[in-house]
């Protein structure tokens, strides 16, 4: 008896259905930890920028820019209102992604409430200098340090080094290595 079957049964079909769906099923939960990963990686990338940005608009204008830390969790770069009315206008805005929060703060050499920090770049490029940390899991990943003379970025995959020895109390002059 020869058979010439030419279709899958509907029981074949069903097997294989089951397990494309097993197959998917253990492999789409992986992803979500790489595209989180993506998502961090990006906003530390962009939140240098934004520190770049805003002390070469500081520049570039001849006005002073400021980068703090918004109400909506986010870092936010400010510069006075054209009006002269004292109130400030947004120019740039970095939400915070999902699972990294703000760790110790610092302006100068001080210790500050991460809600209140804020960086103020001068139009001759310099700023108080100081720095911000953030976290995951309560772990600090990265950290931003502003260097008050130049205005560059360092960024650390560790805590914010303590600068306090770096500068000689009487005067505030650097030390001279």
């Amino acid at each position: 008896m020869t058979s010439n079957r030419r279709a899958f049964t509907l029981l074949e079909l069903m097997i294989v259905v089951t397990l494309i769906a097993m197959c998917i099923a253990i492999v789409v939960p992986r992803f979500a930890p790489v595209r989180q990963s993506a998502e961090t990686r990006r906003f530390y990338s962009e939140a240098r920028a934004l520190f770049v940005s805003a002390r070469e608009n500081a520049i570039t204008e001849g006005t002073q820019h400021i980068v703090r830390i918004g109400d909506n969790n986010s870092l936010e770069e400010l510069i006075p209102a054209a009006d002269g009315s004292g109130a400030m206008q947004t120019v740039q805005t970095l939400a915070l992604p999902t699972g990294i929060t703000w760790g110790d703060a610092k302006v100068q050499t001080n210790s500050v409430d991460a809600a209140g920090w804020q960086m103020s770049f001068q139009p001759d490029g310099t700023c108080l200098g100081g720095g911000i940390e953030f976290q995951e899991n309560g772990q600090t990943t990265r950290s931003f340090q502003i260097d008050s003379k130049t205005g560059n970025v360092t960024v650390y995959t560790t805590n914010l080094p303590d600068t306090s020895s770096d500068v000689w109390p009487a005067g505030e002059y650097e030390k001279r290595f």
